[in-house]
C-alpha cells in the first residue's frame, strides 16, 4: 500500500509549529484560563471591554481542557503517524477551531471591521492575532502540502 509521507510532504515550519511549538506554547493559555482568566478575557479577547466574572469559572476550564486536548493531539497523535491524510484531516479541524477563535476576538469590539482595525489593537491583540496567524499559515501549509508517495511495507514482506 502506497502512503503520502507527511515528513516528506510538510513543510519544516509547520511540522515545527504543530508537533513542538503549538502544543508547548498553548500551556500559556491553559494557565491563563484556570489561574487569571481576568487576564485572558480583558487583554486577550477583548480589547478591555469585558471583564471576568467569577460565575464564568466554569467556561474558562472547559476552554482550557480543550486547549490540553488540542495540544496533546498535536504532539501525539501527529508525531505517531507519519500519514499526510491524517495531518490534512487534523489541521482542517484546527482550522475549523481558528475560525472560531477569530469569531470570538471579533465579538467583544464590534464585528469584523472592528477588530480588523489595526490602529485599535491593543500591544496583546498584536501578539495574539500574529500567533493565531502563524499557527493558522502552518495549517494552510499542511492542508496544500502536495505528498510524495513512498511504499510501505507490512509485516512479513
Amino acid at each position: 500500500m502506497a502512503i503520502l509521507k507527511a515528513s516528506t510532504s510538510v513543510p519544516l515550519f509547520a511540522r515545527f509549529i504543530l508537533l513542538i511549538f503549538e502544543p508547548i506554547s498553548t500551556f500559556y493559555g491553559v494557565y491563563l484560563a484556570f489561574v487569571d482568566p481576568a487576564d485572558l478575557i480583558t487583554n486577550h479577547f477583548s480589547r478591555n471591554t469585558l471583564s471576568y466574572a467569577p460565575e464564568t469559572q466554569v467556561l474558562y476550564s472547559q476552554l482550557g481542557g480543550m486547549w490540553v486536548f488540542l495540544a496533546l493531539v498535536e504532539a501525539l497523535v501527529l508525531s505517531s503517524f507519519d500519514d499526510l491524510r491524517l495531518w490534512k484531516r487534523i489541521a482542517f479541524c484546527l482550522l475549523v477551531c481558528d475560525v472560531f477563535y477569530y469569531y470570538a476576538m471579533t465579538g467583544p469590539v464590534g464585528g469584523w471591521v472592528a477588530y480588523w482595525d489595526m490602529r485599535e489593537w491593543t500591544g496583546w491583540e498584536f501578539f495574539t492575532t500574529g500567533y493565531l496567524l502563524m499557527l493558522t499559515s502552518a495549517r494552510l501549509s499542511v492542508l496544500f502540502s502536495g505528498g510524495v508517495e513512498e511504499e510501505v511495507k507490512g509485516k512479513g514482506e
